[in-house]
């Protein structure tokens, strides 16, 4: 209970000083007795509101023990301190307390008051004197992205009410704005590739940071990062051009800015996407005589320059001129451009010319807010740019930012492309059968391919003939060290053609290979001067697919003439096809090496499996004419055609090992070794009582017999 007392500084004053009656009379109120109060509150759900982006759903406050309700009228005539009693964890409570008025003061009915919430973690945010909340709270400048959406409504949340003192019950209304962020942003632009940023929300003129969202996860992928935090202002406020910056270093400005007119609303929240990625965009090389497009899907919107006005297709003359470095941007009209039938490619350009092309090329699927879902589906690019002369330029991209494929999505999208000198990043780390198939084959001046194909698995034809007849391809992309699995024809033909490829992946890591996988994989490839690597971890059994059988011929096998005719092999020193616990399937390495005319050198480990099948090995170095020494051959027992003309046409080759306790037959090595060197100088390693006849479909006749292979 409060002292009552009246005390009289003026009369005080007059007694050490004197006093004149202009002196200002300072009175310090006295109070009455308390008034028991008790109400029931909830905390208003907030609404929706978004620009650039769709509304969010987001957390609604959850009473807590410590929470209080400080209440008083605007003249301080009356105040109080209640505490919750009921209701914790709910978003409805009940408080009770006392209100204390001053002496000569008596609530009525119709007495206006103002509540507001201050949370157990809240007090140091908000002015407080003689217990009464004075103003808005002051919460931190810096905000951790780590803090979640629930957590920011529960710890910074401002929620009033103005209420009348007879009523008892009342909703309080949040005046703090939250703001949920999506910044898309090309992953190029952020550089060194840091896993968290800070961003900044700047005033207009970009001289006062408004507030900083430390430790921005960066999400995504290799063509776009992807940042989502959520942040806060008081209701009213302003955010007039203001900008935002993302701190990497480089500082890149995420335009367009705020609305010029944009004042954030009480009991609302917003989602706010920005991002610095064009739409997809055709461009008339500076320098050249301007292009004139055909647009074959009309259901497109198009503008002039980056600032232009958005205009349907429809709308526009038949073809649109493009002056020399001048481009259009393209963007879905409501629906989804999708080359289901692929019909026709996007575009044609008149007189052979070249078109560049750079940008997100999502905005096809949709209109203002193109998908940042990441998702496309079945053959929604499939032959867009078929047989259409276009280039990404050196310093631009072209974002293929889907990561969630369909089947044929982007099947043949490039296919005979003539003038295409890199790639798009390809970012999908989950494939669907046939993605990519053929989709950049023919694509004669292509040079520049993605650093990866991060696939985990391959499926079924994702990659079949992916490369297949790109002519200024010397390097290829890395597969992902976590690929596990390669699909029906998944890598088959990929790189065949590709007459100047150098370099290989450095390694095939899959330890699952489906029928066809590595068919024709580097078929022709006459400048490759290595092999990846297989794997080979010892005690591992790795499940390889088998072919099927037509008359012996396995001309579908798993690796059917996977390195043919690649001249420039000379060693495969330091390889090893997986491990002697791998049981082989029907014609799996058939022709693996056929005809690579400089392959000299084969480790004696090469081959260390041990369970054959029919056909495993069928014409595996047929022809390979300056091969010197065989794999050692470690099974012991042969099956059907499982060394038929493995080594025939072997014109140089000296030396065999073969562990077989059963002798060549025309049954398991029909002409294996035909047409092979046949000089004293060369030496046959067998099982000692073994006998194995003489001929093309055992030892050559002027071979040493050497009796010395013990197991």
């Amino acid at each position: 209970m409060r002292n009552y007392r009246y005390t009289l500084i003026l009369s005080f004053l007059a007694m050490v000083f004197g006093c004149t009656k202009e002196q200002p009379e300072a009175i310090e109120r006295l109070f009455g007795e308390p008034i028991p109060f008790s109400v029931s509150v909830e905390a208003g759900s907030m609404t929706r509101a978004s620009f650039d982006g769709s509304a969010i759903d987001s957390g609604n406050y959850a009473f807590a023990t410590g929470d209080k309700l400080y209440v008083s009228d605007a003249e301080g005539n009356i105040s109080g301190i209640l505490d919750i009693t009921s209701g914790i964890g709910t978003g409805t409570a009940s408080f009770d307390g006392e209100l204390t008025p001053v002496v000569g003061f008596t609530p009525t009915a119709e007495t206006d008051l103002i509540i507001t919430l201050v949370g157990a973690s809240q007090s140091s945010f908000f002015p407080i004197t003689d217990g009464r909340v004075t103003g808005a709270p002051s919460y931190p400048s810096t905000i951790s992205a780590s803090t979640s959406t629930e957590d920011m409504v529960q710890n910074y949340s401002h929620f009033t009410a103005n209420v009348k003192y007879g009523v008892r019950s009342y909703t309080l209304h949040q005046q703090t704005v939250f703001l949920n962020f999506r910044l898309d942003l090309l992953a190029s632009s952020i550089t060194d590739s840091p896993s968290t940023v800070d961003v900044k929300i700047k005033s207009a003129d970009g001289n006062t940071t408004l507030r900083t969202v430390s430790g921005v996860t960066v999400g995504g992928n290799a063509s776009i990062a992807s940042l989502q935090f959520t942040t806060i202002f008081p209701a009213g406020t302003s955010l007039q051009g203001a900008q935002i910056v993302v701190d990497n270093g480089s500082g890149i400005h995420c335009t367009p800015d705020f609305a010029a007119d944009l004042t954030l609303e009480a009991n609302k929240y917003y989602a706010v996407a920005r991002t610095n990625v064009e739409p997809f965009t055709v461009e008339a090389p500076s320098g050249g005589n301007g292009i004139t497009i055909t647009l074959k899907y009309e259901n497109l919107q198009y503008r002039m320059f980056t600032n232009g006005d958005w205009t349907d297709w429809e709308d526009c003359p038949a073809s649109i001129v493009i002056s020399a470095g001048d481009k259009i941007n393209l963007r879905g009209k409501g629906t989804s451009y999708y080359n289901n039938d692929n019909s026709h490619p996007l575009f044609t350009i008149a007189d052979n010319y070249t078109a560049n092309i750079y940008g997100d090329i999502m905005s096809l699927m949709c209109d203002a807010n193109w998908d940042r879902t990441f998702t496309v589906g079945t053959r929604a690019f499939s032959q867009t740019f078929k047989g259409v002369r276009v280039n990404i330029p050196a310093d631009k991209e072209l974002l293929l930012s889907a990561v969630n494929l369909g089947s044929s999505c982007y099947e043949g999208m490039f296919m005979g492309c003539t003038s295409l000198k890199k790639t798009p990043v390809l970012p999908a780390t989950s494939s669907a059968a046939s993605c990519y198939k053929s989709m950049f084959e023919g694509c004669t001046a292509l040079a520049t391919p993605p650093s990866t194909i991060p696939f985990a698995t391959i499926a079924n034809s994702a990659c079949n003939r992916m490369f297949f007849g790109c002519t200024s391809l010397t390097s290829s992309p890395e597969f992902s060290s976590s690929l596990s699995e390669v699909g029906e024809s998944g890598c088959s033909e990929m790189f065949s053609g590709c007459t100047k490829l150098k370099d290989p992946p450095s390694s095939l890591p899959a330890g699952t290979l489906r029928f066809k996988a590595y068919y024709k994989m580097f078929w022709s490839c006459s400048k490759l001067e290595s092999i990846p690597d297989f794997p080979c971890t010892p005690g591992m059994e790795y499940d390889l697919a088998a072919g099927t059988s037509a008359e012996n011929n396995q001309q579908n096998g798993l690796c059917y003439q996977m390195f043919y005719k690649c001249d420039a092999l000379i060693s495969l020193e330091g390889k090893q096809l997986f491990n002697s616990v791998t049981p082989l399937k029907l014609g799996c390495f058939n022709d693996m090496f056929s005809t690579c005319a400089n392959l000299t050198t084969v480790p004696a480990n090469f081959l260390p499996a041990t369970d054959l099948a029919p056909s495993c090995y069928r014409g595996m170095f047929q022809s390979c004419k300056k091969l010197t020494r065989a794999p050692d051959l470690l099974a012991e027992t042969l099956v059907s055609h499982c060394y038929r003309f493995m080594f025939n046409t072997c014109t140089s080759l000296v030396y065999i090992k073969c562990y077989s306790t059963s002798p060549g037959s025309a049954d398991f090595t029909t002409n294996w070794v035909q047409n092979a060197k046949n000089t004293s100088d060369c030496e046959f390693h067998r099982r000692a009582g073994v006998t194995w006849p003489s001929g093309n479909n055992g030892i050559p006749g002027n071979w040493k017999n050497i009796e010395d292979v013990v197991q």
